[in-house]
Order: C-alpha cells, then sequence, then structure tokens
C-alpha cells in the first residue's frame, strides 16, 4: 500500500508541519477510512487494508513511520459507538528531516 503522494520538482512545501491522521470506521462497507490533515488544511485520503480499527492503527502508526513521520501521543477516540466499538479516532504525527508529504 502506497499512502505518498509522489515526490515531483516544486510539489514539496519549503517546511512540512504537523499533521493529523483520522480514521472512521464504516459499518455499512465494513472498511476504515483514513484521512490525512495538513496544517494548511488540505488533505489526502484512503481505505486502510485492515476492518479493525485496532489493526488500522497498527497500520497507519507503522506507514507514517516509515515515511518519516513521528508520533506524537497516542490514538485518541473521537466517537463510540453504544456498545464501545471506536467509531472514529485520531492522531497527530510530526515531521522528522526525512518526512515525505502525504
Amino acid at each position: 500500500m502506497n499512502i505518498i503522494c509522489t515526490k515531483e520538482a516544486g510539489t514539496l512545501p519549503r517546511e512540512l508541519g504537523p499533521v493529523e491522521v483520522w480514521l472512521r470506521w464504516t459499518k455499512s462497507q465494513m472498511s476504515i477510512h483514513v484521512q490525512v490533515i495538513r496544517d494548511d488544511e488540505s488533505g489526502s485520503e484512503w481505505e486502510a487494508e485492515s476492518v479493525a480499527m485496532r489493526g488500522a492503527q497498527r497500520e497507519i502508526t507503522a506507514e507514517m513511520i516509515d515515511k518519516g513521520w513521528e508520533p506524537v501521543g497516542r490514538w485518541v477516540s473521537e466517537l463510540d459507538d453504544t456498545d464501545g466499538t471506536t467509531l472514529q479516532c485520531f492522531r497527530q504525527f510530526r515531521p522528522r528531516p526525512d518526512a515525505q508529504v502525504v
């Protein structure tokens, strides 16, 4: 899975800022939607390979670390179902010097 935009001449911002990664579980599609929101409010979206929230958290954290991003804190549950199932959560990441655009 490649979640990172390609590096083309002139497409990288001068300085990368922190990002928030949101995970949303869609019951009807049984999938987890991933959305990255950059500090300029732009973003990118895709579907996680995992269909379990905890698995998607691990998957996305590993991918972000691999692409040069450092986690800030833990995943925060923003919305839970009545049975305690996490429906939406987020985590912040900050760029290391070798970070790629996400």
